[in-house]
């Protein structure tokens, strides 16, 4: 064998050494943003869970902020707490979205909450901005955008048969557990 035959095979041998090197590096990174978005996912919904933010979703559900009585009582001397921290994780997990660390697909119903929640608080956010002059939710505001113009919980909903009614907008009456169960025993 010629040095020339030993070279063109150590060369050989090094691609494919640096090949299975990078398709591991690969499956490595794959399996941190995985981690990653997991851990986004549980701390996301550990704090949409407490119940000072349950406690604000209510309330924001239930006020009428279009009345400015109201709107003025929420802001002045400062910003009520509840609704000081409720932007303040819509802004978060909007920001997240649109920098592409969350993933979508499992994160939907974050997307859900935002988009439910946008048009209720919209009044407070452009009081805020007009107060202020800074650009208060505008990470919220863009993924809202988004998900209206590539109608992402609609997609989302219609990779699943059993939403098929979510994707069609209708309201899917709460799961029977027990019902199912049962039905399930008999097969």
């Amino acid at each position: 064998m010629t040095w020339d035959a030993l070279a063109a095979i150590g060369s050989i041998a090094s691609a494919v050494v640096l090949l299975v090197a990078s398709i591991a590096a690969l499956v490595q990174i794959r399996h941190l943003r995985l981690a990653t978005q997991l851990e986004c996912y549980l701390q996301t919904m550990r704090d949409m869970n407490t119940q000072e933010m349950v406690d604000a979703r209510t309330f924001v559900r239930n006020a009428n902020f279009n009345d400015p009585n109201i709107l003025d009582a929420l802001l002045n001397p400062q910003l009520d707490a509840r609704i000081g921290k409720l932007i303040t994780w819509l802004q978060t997990v909007s920001r997240l979205f649109n920098l592409r660390i969350l993933d979508e697909e499992m994160m939907a119903i974050h997307i859900g909450v935002v988009t439910e929640l946008w048009p209720r608080v919209l009044p407070i956010v452009r009081e805020l901005r007009r107060r202020t002059g800074l650009p208060y939710l505008t990470d919220a505001e863009y993924l809202v955008y988004r998900v209206r113009r590539d109608r992402t919980i609609t997609r989302l909903a219609r990779r699943y048969p059993n939403n098929q009614s979510l994707a069609e907008g209708a309201v899917v009456p709460p799961l029977n557990v027990a019902a199912q169960r049962e039905s399930t025993r008999s097969i």
